[in-house]
């Protein structure tokens, strides 16, 4: 069963594209500049609330808890795609991917979570 993902706006919300774009700040809670394009429409418009939704957000690839490769699969691999992320910004690249209890950081824990799913695969869970 997948785990409560954070308190944000989810794909379909209407919080989405609603915010002020004059009073918003710069950035969200995490850093990443808003507001973003996410239609590709060339008309960014900012998010309601603290988070600003990436495109990526919008695709949630992962079908594993723990998976940072996004490969199926809970192993090695993962720990040492989020050890080479460690304490990078969640908002730069596909570095969202290293960030897998989805606390807004790329940190330890995120490998003590990968590491307590170690040999897992998705039809397993």
């Amino acid at each position: 069963m997948r785990r409560a993902r954070r308190p944000r706006s989810q794909r379909g919300s209407s919080c989405l594209d609603k915010g002020d774009d004059d009073d918003a700040p710069d950035t969200d809670i995490r850093g990443l500049l808003r507001p973003q394009d996410m239609y590709g429409d060339e008309n960014p418009r900012t998010d309601m609330g603290a988070y600003e939704m990436q495109v990526a957000e919008c695709f949630d690839m992962r079908a594993l808890d723990g998976d940072a490769t996004l490969d199926c699969k809970v192993n090695i691999l993962d720990l040492i795609y989020i050890r080479n992320r460690l304490n990078q910004s969640v908002a730069t690249g596909d570095n969202w991917q290293a960030d897998v209890n989805d606390d807004g950081k790329i940190n330890i824990l995120d490998l003590l979570y990968s590491r307590n799913r170690m040999n897992t695969k998705c039809d397993e869970e």
